[in-house]
């Protein structure tokens, strides 16, 4: 029995199919113009993932979220695509380009949606995946990613828009939370993978996503999007705290944990001094 089918819905599609398979078709509308697409019904709208697969780059799509409070047009648009991008923030959609794989987030220029110049991803085949949890977005395809990217945390959908007619494009929703929010930051934490910064701290260096970091201490936005020294850099040196207690600080930033949430606040443990934790937080104005 196939499970999938009728768990996979559309909250509201234009010019689509969506089979009980998960197959998404653009069976109406103009050729090679952005009127189709679907949003897609999730269990959890705050905490969700969402896979396309495809047979060797033969289709261009866009993938995204939109806010759950935007439910696109009443009627048929001859760019549907731009409606979605216009209405929601940076970052939230992303274009898949017809045979050299690449993957380049969208954005309104001149009136139009447009690929930003540099992609995001390349060599992307048969599988993109996107996650959604709790204000991060992360695209995905087997050992390459785009993220994750901070947007504002509500409810969103996931949306698929088509130009080409009659190719299928394989869905799949991941609804159960526990199956995607094993923690996105969790796993970034224990993984450290695609980190683009360091904190040095007494000789300890501290691999980061600058993203992560930015969202959760206005302090280190500032110091990577700003004029400071560290903004031209990859690594940030943090003064006057012992490298134990920065690094507790750095993982309550990834998986709100502290060092007495796992280890009974042993006292020969120099990070499970809540004093230098706290200072750290007010120095760094740290969420939370």
């Amino acid at each position: 029995r196939d499970r999938r089918g009728p768990e996979l819905r559309m909250l509201r599609g234009w010019n689509v199919s969506l089979d009980r398979d998960g197959t998404l078709r653009k069976v109406s509308g103009k050729g090679m113009v952005w009127d189709a697409g679907a949003i897609l019904e999730v269990g959890d709208p705050h905490c969700f993932e969402v896979s396309l697969s495809f047979q060797g780059g033969c289709m261009p799509f866009i993938l995204g979220i939109t806010q759950t409070s935007f439910s696109g047009p009443i009627k048929d648009v001859q760019d549907l695509s731009k409606v979605f991008v216009d209405r929601n923030p940076p970052k939230c959609f992303v274009e898949f380009v017809k045979g050299n794989g690449r993957v380049h987030h969208c954005v309104i220029k001149d009136g139009c949606v447009m690929m930003e110049p540099s992609e995001c991803m390349r060599y992307v085949s048969s599988t993109l995946t996107m996650r959604y949890d709790s204000g991060w977005l992360t695209f995905s395809s087997s050992d390459k990613t785009s993220g994750p990217h901070k947007v504002p945390d509500t409810e969103y959908q996931p949306c698929v828009f088509l130009v080409e007619k009659n190719v299928p494009l394989s869905v799949r929703v991941s609804r159960k939370r526990k199956e995607v929010a094993e923690g996105l930051n969790e796993r970034l934490w224990r993984d450290r993978k695609f980190t683009d910064a360091q904190l040095v701290c007494g000789g300890r260096r501290i691999p980061v996503h600058r993203a992560v970091l930015s969202a959760a201490s206005p302090v280190f936005e500032r110091m990577w999007s700003s004029g400071m020294r560290e903004a031209g850099s990859a690594e940030a040196e943090i003064q006057d705290c012992l490298p134990e207690s920065l690094e507790a600080a750095v993982r309550y930033v990834y998986t709100a944990e502290l060092p007495w949430d796992s280890n009974g606040g042993d006292p020969a443990d120099a990070a499970s001094d809540p004093a230098p934790l706290f200072n750290l937080a007010r120095q760094y104005e740290l969420e939370g």
